[in-house]
C-alpha cells in the first residue's frame, strides 16, 4: 500500500472523529492491539462468509427499516455509540463549574428517584391488596365452616365432629388457592358433605314457595302467609309452635300501620289470651263433665258456673255477693278473662252492682274496650278509698285495675297462677292506660317491655331450657325482634324464627335495622331493631349451593324493602354457584331464550343479567359474561367482550370441547344475530388457523386471498395497509401472528418444492405449475409480506420481524 493512499485513510479518520465529536458529546473508544485484531478477525469473517447472503440480509433490513423512514447509515454509529454499562450513573465526569453536566445529572436523579418510590409505592399496594384479599378469603373460609358446623344435619356428636374435620381438613387443603363456591365439600371418603334440610325445615320452605307464588301472581295477599305458616306447624304436630302462629295469627288481624304505635298489636294479643282463656275454660269443662252439671243452658256465664263447679273458689268474707252458687267478682273476672263484657254486665246485674254492669256497657261500645276519661277517674278514686289495701277480695281488685288501667295489688296463687293470666292483666293495664295521662300507678307498653325482657329476662323464665315459652312471652309483648333473635340461637328453632321473621317483615311488623353491616339485633333508647338481611344469608348460606333454586325464594323476601341487597344476594348466588342457566337462563341456538329461576321473581331479568354479567367479568368469568350480556341484552358489550376473547384464541390450537372450540362456536351463533365486522373477521381467521393446524395449507391461503387483510402481491401492498388502519384494536393484534403464519406456509411450500425430483413431481400439478415459476410467486408472496410489516403503522413485536426475515432469507 503507498503512501498517499495511507494518508487518505488517515485523513478520513480524523474527518470522522471530527464529525463524531461535533454532533454529540459522546464517550472515546480507546482499544488496544488484541481488541482491534479481534474486532477486524469478526469483521473479515462476516464479510468472507456467504458474502451474498449477508449483502442479501442487509437489503432486506433496508427494506424493511428503510420503508419506516429510518437512516441506516447513522442509526449504525448511533449504535456503535452506545454505552455497555447497564448501570444508572453519569455518563461522565462533572466538573464543579461544569453547570449544564450538573442540572443533566440532577435531572436524570430526580427521574430515578420518582422511578424508585414509584415502584417501592406500586410494590406496598400489591402486597396490601394481596394479604387483603387472603385475609378476605380465610374470613369466607371461616363462615363456611361455621356455618356447616351450625347447621350440620347430623344426628350425633361424633358425626357432627366429623363433619367439622372434614370440612376443616378441605379448607386447609386448598387454602393456597380460591375454592369456588360452587365445589361441594368432601368428606375424606370422597363423597359431598351436604347439608339435609330436616323435615320442619322442608315443610317451610314448600309453605314459603307456594305463598311466593300466589303472591307474585296477585291470587294472594301478604296477610295469608301468617296463616300458610300456622299450617305447617299444625301438620308437624308441633303445638307449642303452633300456638306462637296462632298468636300471630290474632295479632296481625290488628295491626296498625304506625310502626311506632303497637296498641293494636297489644289488642290483638289480649284477644288472643282471652280466646285460649275460653277454650281451657270448655276443655276443663268436658273433661269433668261428672263434676261440672254444664246443663243445656248455652252461654259463657253457664261455661263459667260450670267451671267454678270444677274448680271451686271460697267466699273471701261472708257478706259477699253471689251468683248461681258461686263468688260474683270470681265470676266477673272470668268473664272478662274470656272477652265477654256482656256476659260481665249479666253477673254485674245478678248481683245487684248497677254501676258496675254500666261501666261494663260502656266498654262494649269502645273497639279497645276502654272505659272514658271520667269513668277512669271514678273507678281509681274509689279503689284508692276502698280497695287499695291488700284485705280486700283479689279478684276484684283485678277488675277494677283492669278497668282503670293501673297497678294493683295481686295475689297470684289465687288470680295470676299461670303466665298468661299475668300478662292479660299487664296488657289489659296497658290497653287502659294509653288514653289517660301518666302517673305512678300506670303502665305504658315499654314498661312493660322492660319489665319482661330485662328485670325477669332470661334467667326468670328458664328460658334455655324452654326456648318456645320465652318466645311466647316476648310476642305477647310484641317484642318481636328479640323474639326472633332468641329463637336463632337453638338449631332445632332456627326455620322457626327465620320463617316467623319473613311473616311479620311483610306484614310491616319487624323494625329493621339500617345498616346492613350491623349484628342480628341492634338495641339502642328508641327500641330493638332486627337485621333481616342478615338472618335470610346466614340460613340459606347452608344449603344455597345445593338448593339455589330454594335460596331464591328467600331472597325474595328481601325484594321489597331491600331491593340492593336482594340484587347483592342474587349476584353473590349466581357467581358463587355458577348455575347460570338454572337460575338466569340462557339463549338457545334458534335465537329464543329457556327461561331460569330469576324469571318467576321479575318482570324483566335484563337489569340484574346484567349487573351479574359486570360481576362476572371483572371476577375474570369472561366466557359466562359473554351470554350472560347477550341474554342481557347488551349486544354491543357481548360483541365487545366476545372480541376480546376471540382475539386471545385465535392463534391457538383448539381440539373440540377446548375454549377456544367453545368461543369459536358462541362467536358462530351469535354472529347469526347480532354481527360485526370485526367479530365476523375474527371467526374466519380461527377458520384460517383450523386450516393451518390441519395442514390444509392451500385451503388457508384461498380463504385469506379472500379476506384480503395480508397481501400475497407486492401489488396488494399498499391495499392492505390501507385495510390495515380501518381494523380494530383487537384485530391489529392478531396480524402479526397471520403474517408469521403466512410466511410458515409459504416456507414451507418452497422447501417441498426443493426437495428431490422424486418427491416433488407428485405435487407440481397440485402447487399449480413449474416449480421454478412457484418458486418465484413464492418469494414474490414473502416480499410482500415483508413490505407490508415494514409499512404498517403498527409496532411488530421484534420477534416477529426476526421470524419473517429469517424466513424470507431461508428461501435465498
Amino acid at each position: 500500500m503507498n503512501a498517499s493512499s495511507i494518508q487518505d485513510i488517515l485523513q478520513g479518520a480524523e474527518v470522522l472523529v471530527a464529525k463524531i465529536h461535533a454532533d454529540q458529546d459522546l464517550p472515546r473508544v480507546v482499544r488496544n492491539i488484541p481488541q482491534l485484531l479481534a474486532e477486524g478477525e469478526q469483521l473479515r469473517n462476516r464479510v468472507s462468509e456467504d458474502a451474498p447472503s449477508r449483502e442479501q440480509a442487509d437489503v432486506h433490513a433496508s427494506i424493511l427499516l428503510g420503508s419506516r423512514g429510518v437512516d441506516l447509515p447513522k442509526l449504525s454509529q448511533r449504535v456503535e455509540g452506545l454505552p455497555s454499562s447497564i448501570a444508572f450513573g453519569p455518563l461522565e465526569t462533572i466538573q464543579p463549574t461544569d453547570i449544564e453536566g450538573f442540572l443533566k445529572n440532577e435531572r436524570q436523579t430526580s427521574l430515578l428517584a420518582v422511578i424508585a418510590d414509584t415502584a417501592k409505592t406500586t410494590q406496598e399496594e400489591v402486597d396490601t391488596f394481596v394479604i387483603q384479599a387472603q385475609k378476605e378469603r380465610w374470613e369466607s373460609e371461616k363462615r363456611k365452616i361455621v356455618a356447616c358446623l351450625e347447621h350440620c344435619a347430623d344426628t350425633t356428636a361424633e358425626q357432627r365432629q366429623q363433619s367439622f374435620i372434614d370440612t376443616l381438613n378441605f379448607t386447609l387443603n386448598n387454602s393456597t388457592s380460591y375454592r369456588p363456591r360452587d365445589a361441594s365439600l368432601l368428606s375424606v371418603s370422597g363423597a359431598p358433605v351436604r347439608a339435609r334440610l330436616s323435615p320442619e325445615e322442608l315443610q317451610y320452605s314448600k309453605a314459603l314457595t307456594d305463598h311466593n307464588t300466589a303472591l307474585i301472581s296477585g291470587s294472594l295477599d301478604s296477610l295469608a302467609i301468617v296463616k300458610n305458616m300456622s299450617h305447617v306447624a299444625e301438620q308437624l304436630e308441633l303445638r307449642d309452635v303452633a300456638s306462637l302462629w296462632q298468636l300471630l295469627q290474632s295479632m296481625q288481624k290488628r295491626y296498625n300501620s304506625d310502626d311506632d304505635d303497637r296498641l293494636a298489636l297489644v289488642v290483638g294479643a289480649r284477644r288472643f289470651l282471652e280466646t285460649k282463656h275460653l277454650t281451657d275454660l270448655r276443655a276443663t269443662v268436658h273433661g269433668n263433665l261428672n263434676k261440672a252439671f254444664l246443663g243445656g243452658a248455652p252461654g259463657v256465664a253457664h261455661l263459667i258456673r260450670a267451671y267454678l263447679n270444677v274448680k271451686p273458689v271460697p267466699p273471701t268474707h261472708p257478706g259477699e255477693p253471689m251468683v248461681d252458687g258461686h263468688p260474683a267478682w270470681a265470676m266477673i273476672y272470668h268473664a272478662l278473662r274470656c272477652g265477654d263484657f256482656a256476659c260481665a254486665r249479666e253477673i254485674a246485674m245478678k248481683s245487684s252492682m248497677f254501676d258496675l254492669a254500666g261501666k261494663f256497657e260502656e266498654c262494649q261500645r269502645d273497639s279497645h274496650h276502654r272505659l272514658s276519661d271520667d269513668s277512669v277517674k271514678a273507678l281509681r278514686l274509689k279503689f284508692a278509698r276502698d280497695l287499695s289495701g291488700g284485705a280486700s277480695n283479689p279478684y276484684q281488685r283485678v277488675v277494677f285495675g283492669v278497668l282503670a288501667g293501673c297497678e294493683v295489688p295481686m295475689d297470684r296463687s289465687a288470680v295470676a297462677s299461670e303466665i298468661e293470666d299475668y300478662l292479660w292483666i299487664k296488657l289489659c293495664q296497658v290497653i287502659s292506660s294509653t288514653a289517660m295521662p301518666r302517673d305512678s300507678n300506670t303502665i305504658t307498653l315499654r314498661e312493660l317491655q322492660s319489665l319482661l325482657s330485662e328485670e325477669y329476662g332470661e334467667a326468670y323464665f328458664d328460658a334455655y331450657q324452654r326456648p318456645i315459652q320465652y318466645a311466647y312471652v316476648l310476642l305477647l309483648s310484641a317484642q318481636f325482634e328479640l323474639a326472633i333473635e332468641f329463637l336463632y340461637r337453638f338449631d332445632p328453632h332456627k326455620c322457626h324464627a327465620v320463617h316467623i321473621a319473613v311473616a311479620l317483615s311483610q306484614l310491616g311488623l319487624i323494625k329493621h335495622a339500617k345498616n346492613g353491616q350491623d349484628p342480628l339485633l341492634v338495641k339502642d333508647d328508641s327500641g330493638s331493631y332486627l337485621n333481616f338481611p342478615r338472618l335470610i344469608t346466614s340460613y340459606t348460606l347452608r344449603f344455597e349451593h345445593d338448593e339455589p333454586e330454594l335460596a331464591l325464594e328467600y331472597y325474595f323476601t328481601l325484594k321489597d324493602k331491600y331491593e340492593s341487597v336482594w340484587i347483592q344476594c342474587v349476584k353473590e348466588l349466581v357467581l358463587d354457584t355458577k348455575e347460570f342457566t338454572k337460575l338466569l337462563g340462557k339463549r338457545n341456538a334458534d335465537g329464543g331464550i329457556q327461561r331460569g329461576a330469576l324469571d318467576k321473581f321479575v318482570q324483566d331479568r335484563r337489569e340484574i343479567v346484567t349487573i351479574v354479567a359486570e360481576a362476572a367479568e371483572a371476577r375474570g368469568l369472561n366466557e359466562e359474561a359473554v351470554g350472560l350480556y347477550d341474554l342481557g341484552g347488551q349486544k354491543d358489550r357481548c360483541v365487545e367482550l366476545l372480541t376480546k376473547l376471540l382475539a386471545l384464541q385465535v392463534t391457538q390450537a383448539g381440539p373440540e370441547g377446548s375454549k377456544r372450540s367453545q368461543l369459536q362456536k358462541m362467536a358462530t351463533q351469535l354472529a347469526t344475530f347480532q354481527s360485526t365486522p370485526c367479530l365476523l373477521l375474527l371467526i374466519d381467521l380461527m377458520t384460517f388457523y383450523d386450516f393451518y393446524y390441519l395442514e390444509k395449507n392451500e385451503e388457508a391461503l384461498d380463504l385469506l386471498r379472500r379476506l384480503r387483510i395480508v397481501p400475497l402481491s407486492t401489488d396488494e401492498v399498499d391495499t392492505m395497509v390501507d385495510t390495515f388502519c380501518g381494523f380494530s384494536e383487537q384485530v391489529r393484534r392478531v396480524i402479526p401472528d397471520v403474517l408469521v403464519t403466512v410466511m410458515n406456509i409459504l416456507t414451507e411450500q418452497y422447501k417441498t418444492i426443493r426437495r428431490p425430483k422424486t418427491t416433488a413431481l407428485s405435487l407440481i400439478p397440485l402447487l399449480g405449475g413449474g416449480s421454478e415459476k412457484k418458486l418465484e410467486l413464492i418469494k414474490s408472496q414473502a416480499n410482500a409480506i415483508i413490505k407490508y410489516a415494514g409499512m404498517v403503522p403498527y409496532r411488530l413485536p421484534a420477534a416477529v420481524n426476526a421470524k419473517l426475515v429469517r424466513a424470507e432469507a431461508s428461501m435465498a
